[in-house]
């Protein structure tokens, strides 16, 4: 009985971490046009997020509609 118990636990333990493995953000790429977008991006400790925003064309020519250039948040 107690092995059925066990048993039980550990399944629920299991699938419980597919669930919270599904709800996870996976993007990579934070797309924004000033450095208060980048708020959210978590840097390590001592480095500041910033948005690379002169090298948008270089990344591949996104603009807004309002004809503003975007760049993507990195740490620097």
């Amino acid at each position: 009985m107690v092995e059925i118990v066990k048993f039980v636990y550990v399944m629920i333990i299991f699938i419980s971490l597919f669930f919270g493995a599904m709800n996870v953000d996976a993007r990579t790429i934070r797309i924004c046009s000033h450095d208060y977008d980048c708020i959210g991006y978590f840097c390590p400790y001592s480095i500041q997020p910033r948005s690379t925003k002169p090298l948008c064309r270089l990344v591949g020519g996104i603009w807004k509609p309002s004809g503003e250039p975007v760049g993507l948040c990195t740490c620097i």
